[in-house]
């Protein structure tokens, strides 16, 4: 988990000292990093009995998302990787069991 938030932490970091030339389809990446993460918002909102660690390292994606959103200078690269950080972070969310489940033996 510490890896996980290790990467989260660094794509942030990257997202808000980003100040690279914004290339031609920055509009289409941008509404791309909005559904992303309006899909996470719904997925957090539709699973809340996940292990509270992982919604909130997904709860951190979509924090960055925003501050890409309201960053002027990112590059597409830094939108890109920081779509794929949410769309990893979702399918971590989904594929582990709920808390209130125990795993049998």
């Amino acid at each position: 988990m510490k890896k996980f938030l290790t990467i989260l932490g660094g794509v942030g970091l990257m997202a808000t000292t980003a100040t690279s030339v914004v290339a031609c389809n920055k509009n289409s990446a941008l509404n791309d990093l909005k559904n992303e993460m309006k899909k996470a918002e719904q997925l957090l909102k539709e699973q809340p009995n996940k292990p509270q660690e992982l919604r909130a390292a997904l709860a951190l994606a979509v924090a960055m998302g925003q501050v890409i959103l309201e960053t002027k200078n990112v590059s597409d690269e830094v939108i890109e990787k920081t779509i794929t950080t949410i769309k990893l972070a979702m399918e971590v969310l989904k594929i582990t069991p709920d808390e209130s489940v125990t795993p049998q033996t």
